[in-house]
């Protein structure tokens, strides 16, 4: 496997299984642990943006496209779980 695959890898899955987590449950009680499942993914996605800066400006470019690539996917992620978190908790 390619270092780009690996770095695509090891940066989206995190990302994606974090925001999956946080819709897990539509019990009240719950809500708050599974929110945090979100923010541990936007944590993981800000790490993995410095990451690609360090790989990229030490001329580790295939991994840092990568480490890109795993980012926009959780990026997209986030923002569809944003959407359902929205429409999920909405009054009425």
């Amino acid at each position: 496997m390619s270092n780009f695959r690996k770095a695509l890898l090891f940066t989206a899955i995190p990302i994606v299984l974090s925001s999956l987590i946080s819709l897990g449950s539509q019990q009240p009680e719950m809500n708050k642990g599974l929110s945090i499942a979100w923010l541990i993914a936007g944590d993981m996605w800000l790490i993995a943006i410095l990451a690609f800066i360090g790989f990229y400006l030490r001329k580790k470019k295939e991994i840092a496209l990568g480490i890109l690539a795993g980012v926009g996917i959780g990026f997209s992620f986030l923002a569809i779980t944003v959407i359902i978190h929205i429409a999920l908790h909405q009054p009425g």
